[in-house]
């Protein structure tokens, strides 16, 4: 996968262009405002009854988040309910967008650490039975010898000062769990190369604002934020996540206050 060109997930919404280096001190967010993911004055019976049922182009067409992004986040969602139908959906859309398929191969394969294998094996077979790959797809990340080094770098981009803390937090809980979460969580998953960091990141708010993993969003939205998504694009991923305004606005401000 890591030589499919990525289609770039445009930069009008600010995402970090490839030689936007990460982690980088200078570029640790502010605080968001309180109430900072876009309204818009488009209407629609569904806008509020999560990602279940309300029409994707619509929901495409809300401004602050790219909807090629929004789409991934749309797909990561849809895993875990098991909704084989908004996944199909979403994958279509993503064809129709000329998305190239690694995009949603790198989605279901982040979303094994959010949503568990069962889920994920099962949202491989639709995206087979939806857009068959000409070859079974393999590779994509990075060289072995680099991804314990590249994780514990990203997990520094995300956490910040909270690294220590949260590794010892780790570490308490098992040992396993640590080197789980170093050598595969971030090494060999979240570093792959086919997504930008901050577009994973955004992914991660919004399938944990699903899922109602709260430290875990506020850890990760704020991880956004760092790697140079902006207050926007993170409100309308948790949006995209939640299907309710009033719960976006919410979390915002859990994030807001962190």
């Amino acid at each position: 996968m890591a030589g499919h060109k990525c289609c770039e997930l445009r930069t009008r919404g600010h995402l970090p262009s490839r030689g936007t280096p990460v982690g980088d001190p200078s570029r640790r967010a502010a605080r968001p405002p309180a109430a900072v993911f876009c309204r818009t004055d488009v209407s629609d019976a569904h806008a509020d009854q999560g990602p279940v049922g309300r029409d994707l182009d619509l929901l495409l067409r809300r401004p602050g988040l790219e909807p090629e992004v929004r789409l991934l986040v749309v797909a990561k969602v849809a895993v875990w309910p098991g909704d084989e139908a908004r996944l199909t959906e979403a994958c279509t859309h993503g064809r129709r967008l000329g998305m190239p398929r690694s995009q949603i191969e790198e989605v279901l394969l982040q979303a094994v650490l959010f949503c568990g294998f069962p889920r994920v094996v099962n949202a491989f077979q639709t995206l087979r039975a939806v857009w068959p790959a000409p070859t079974p797809p393999a590779g994509g990340g990075l060289p072995e010898a680099e991804q314990r080094a590249a994780g514990e770098a990203l997990f520094h981009s995300i956490y910040g000062a909270n690294t220590d803390a949260v590794l010892g937090m780790l570490r308490d809980c098992h040992h396993e769990l640590h080197e789980f979460v170093l050598d595969t969580a971030y090494g060999r998953i979240l570093t792959r190369p086919g997504l930008r960091p901050a577009v994973r990141e955004l992914l991660a708010a919004g399938i944990l604002a699903h899922t109602g993993q709260i430290p875990q969003l506020v850890a990760h939205g704020r991880g956004a934020l760092a790697l140079g998504a902006t207050a926007a694009q993170l409100g309308e991923a948790i949006y995209t996540g939640t299907g309710d305004a009033a719960s976006a606005d919410g979390l915002m401000r859990r994030i807001a206050r962190s």
